[in-house]
């Protein structure tokens, strides 16, 4: 993470609940482990990288079951986690 994005991250986490109730050294450390990544309008999100926390900081992302009916829509300050399931 480039140290000059920090101060932008922690300040946004700073505002959201429950990242806002984190001491500041927490978030700061939080803030340094990061990665941004942008997902176009209509891009899907490869659920088999690893296991994610997604923070949204703009725009929109629709959950959809897998008969691909609609799970949840979420915005701005939202968050989802995503996670692996390892049955081997």
């Amino acid at each position: 993470m480039s140290e000059t994005l920090i101060p932008n991250i922690i300040e946004f986490m700073a505002a959201v609940d429950p990242f806002d109730k984190l001491t500041p050294k927490t978030l700061r450390d939080v803030a340094g482990m990061i990665t941004i990544r942008y997902f176009g309008k209509g891009e899907v999100i490869d659920l088999q990288e690893s296991d994610q926390l997604y923070l949204l900081r703009t725009g929109a992302v629709e959950q959809r079951n897998l008969d691909g009916t609609l799970r949840a829509r979420l915005a701005a300050e939202d968050f989802f986690w995503f996670f692996s399931i390892n049955t081997s």
